[in-house]
């Protein structure tokens, strides 16, 4: 009772955006971001209770990376169960798990869990606590020159193999030790073939930027650095509402927790009006090398 289990393809053929996200130029092929593992999760646990509303995640954890060769469609299982009985909200235990490719490219049968995580549904629309006492990023604690459209361009191009819907950053207002401020302008295209209007449960490209504006920091406050940055776990993310297409929103994050090889940020973005309508913490981010 209150459980289901799914399954979907992953597949450059039907999911568009995936040819755009290839963190890493090294990599062969491109990933399941892991905004769309989210994504994924928030669907499975709709499905379960359409009456409610999807208000966010929490302890995410990101076990491995989902390559998806062309012509390879990646099958996956989806499970998701009431966990709980909190009187404010609905709280699903959600696990994503995908076939291994074998050495010769084929898919075995063998099903290997990439994701597990919380989804929090609620009635009504909710408000949104701040989380952040020390928010927003003050001016003066940054120490980087601003970086324009065409600068921020040129990273995606020469660090990144990141193209298309994921080059997601607009505008760097600057870096500082510890801190990171920056833009966007929310984006949205037909992201799956077959399927024109098809509709998110969130934000999915606002908590990209989000992700993205953390790996920035290293680059301005290093350039020298070669490394890049990959998600592996997000503490809890919550959103107010879905972006309009088209609309600007600021991002800033406070750097918390770092060592040898992971970063651990808090980060939001806000709306024109100062209103925080995303915001993430104990977003965990790894060190790779290109």
């Amino acid at each position: 009772q209150e459980r289901l289990e799914a399954f979907r393809s992953f597949s450059t053929q039907n999911d568009l955006w995936m040819a755009d996200h290839r963190p890493l130029k090294s990599l062969r092929h491109p990933l399941v971001s892991a905004s769309m593992m989210v994504e994924t999760f928030m669907e499975s646990a709709r499905i379960l209770y359409p009456h409610l509303q999807v208000r966010g995640v929490r302890q995410v954890r990101f076990l491995d990376m989902i390559s998806c060769p062309p012509g390879v469609p990646r099958p996956s299982g989806i499970s998701c169960r009431r966990a709980g009985t909190d009187p404010r909200e609905v709280v699903c235990e959600a696990s994503l798990s995908v076939k291994e490719i074998s050495p010769t490219g084929g898919v075995t049968d063998r099903f290997i869990p990439h994701c597990t995580g919380q989804v929090l549904l609620g009635g009504g629309n909710g408000g949104l606590a701040e989380w952040f006492p020390d928010f927003p990023v003050r001016p003066d604690e940054l120490r980087t020159p601003p970086v324009n459209r065409e600068k921020v361009l040129k990273w995606y191009e020469e660090r990144t193999g990141f193209d298309g819907r994921y080059r997601v950053l607009e505008f760097i207002d600057g870096t500082g030790p510890g801190v990171v401020r920056g833009r966007t302008i929310y984006r949205e295209t037909g992201d799956f073939a077959h399927l024109p209007a098809a509709r998110y449960q969130y934000s999915p490209y606002l908590f990209e930027a989000l992700m993205q504006l953390s790996a920035f920091h290293m680059l301005a406050m290093d350039p020298q650095d070669r490394r890049l940055m990959l998600p592996t776990e997000i503490g809890e993310m919550r959103f107010l509402r879905q972006c309009r297409v088209g609309e600007p929103i600021t991002l800033e994050a406070r750097l918390r927790v770092q060592d040898q090889k992971s970063l651990s940020w808090d980060a939001r973005g806000l709306d024109e009006q100062g209103r925080t309508i995303m915001q993430v913490r104990t977003m965990r981010l790894h060190r790779i090398s290109p």
